[in-house]
C-alpha cells in the first residue's frame, strides 16, 4: 500500500438493519454533525471518528454491546468509484 498514491477507490454499501446505528452520536455530538452541500449525510467517516473521540467508552456500551451482535442480513454494494 502506497498511503500517497493517486489511486483512490470510494465503495458505498447499503445496510438497512444497521442504517441507523450513528444516530445517537448526533444525540450526543451534535456539533460533529454539520450538513454539507456537497455530501449526501451527515454521518462521514471524518465526523462520526470525531463524535467516536468524544463519547464516553461507558455511554458507547450503552448503546452497542461488545462484541457486537452479529448482522441477521449482508450488506449490497451501491456504487463503486
Amino acid at each position: 500500500i502506497d498511503g500517497k498514491s493517486l489511486f483512490e477507490v470510494s465503495v458505498v454499501f447499503a445496510h438497512p438493519e444497521t442504517v441507523e446505528d450513528c444516530h445517537f452520536l448526533r444525540v450526543i455530538c451534535p456539533d460533529c454533525f454539520k450538513p454539507a452541500k456537497n455530501k449526501q449525510s451527515v454521518f462521514t467517516r471524518m465526523a462520526v471518528m470525531k463524535a467516536l473521540n468524544k463519547i464516553k467508552e461507558e455511554d458507547f456500551l450503552k448503546q452497542f454491546p461488545c462484541p457486537p451482535n452479529s448482522p441477521k442480513a449482508v450488506c449490497t454494494v451501491l456504487e463503486i468509484e
